[in-house]
């Protein structure tokens, strides 16, 4: 285990034995380096695992504050696949916020495929664990689509694959880019956190064998509620000749 890891532990049981107390300013770095021998970079990473955790968090020119004394919940996602990638959806549920037809999409989504102006229907809602939001999404697909908004409250559940069920359309790639933002107001409200904490961002092309994109979105989660892995594997080498 490493240094910093032994001290995060150490710390984590200090808040939850209450030693160190919700609402409380956790001790400086510098403090933490004079009590514990450690160097300011292993303190720092301790700290920054106890944020990640939802445990703690820095106030700039304030200092570091406990938020609460065990580890907030939060979705740690594997993909090596189309399943993998949409299995995430199936643990939280879908909380409609908006809805509309508009004529051209976040020009961050714009591909050659998938040109910025056209008609298409905009869908902005929450993804909902048991406890919080662990993202807020919008979603831009065919105006030909729109009656699958009276399924989308309460949905549990990928909703390209809810698109698929319902109009017949086929699945075939997921094309995602992944890339950090700072949560703005609207966004931070809507999922119950911090204007300007870190978060995660995803963009997704779901497209049909023909290469048309079934559904373009953005989903935005408070770093603190997620985390995204990949697993890699190598292809066997070609036999000898």
């Amino acid at each position: 285990m490493t240094k910093y890891h032994e001290l995060a532990r150490e710390l984590m049981a200090s808040i939850e034995s209450g030693r160190i107390q919700v609402g409380q300013m956790m001790p400086t770095e510098s403090e933490l380096c004079d009590r514990y021998g450690m160097s300011r970079i292993t303190v720092r990473a301790a700290i920054q695992t106890l944020a990640s955790q939802g445990l703690v968090c820095k106030k700039p020119g304030i200092g570091t504050v406990v938020l609460r004394k065990a580890a907030a919940p939060r979705f740690v996602h594997t993909s090596d696949s189309v399943d993998s990638v949409l299995q995430f959806t199936e643990e939280t549920q879908f909380r409609l916020l908006a809805h509309r037809i508009v004529d051209r999409v976040d020009p961050t989504l714009v591909r050659v495929d998938y040109p910025a102006e056209q008609n298409r229907l905009w869908v902005s809602g929450l993804r909902c664990g048991a406890t919080l939001p662990v993202c807020i999404s919008e979603f831009y697909m065919a105006v030909t689509h729109q009656s699958i908004v009276e399924a989308l409250p309460g949905h549990q559940g990928s909703i390209v694959l809810l698109m698929q069920r319902l109009f017949g359309v086929d699945l075939k790639e997921i094309e995602q880019t992944i890339g950090a933002c700072a949560l703005t107001r609207p966004q931070a409200k809507a999922l119950q956190t911090t204007a300007g904490s870190p978060a995660l961002v995803t963009r997704r092309w779901h497209r049909d064998a023909r290469g048309n994109t079934l559904i373009a979105s953005i989903s935005v989660f408070p770093s603190d509620r997620y985390s995204y892995s990949i697993l890699l594997r190598q292809n066997p080498a070609p036999p000898s000749p």
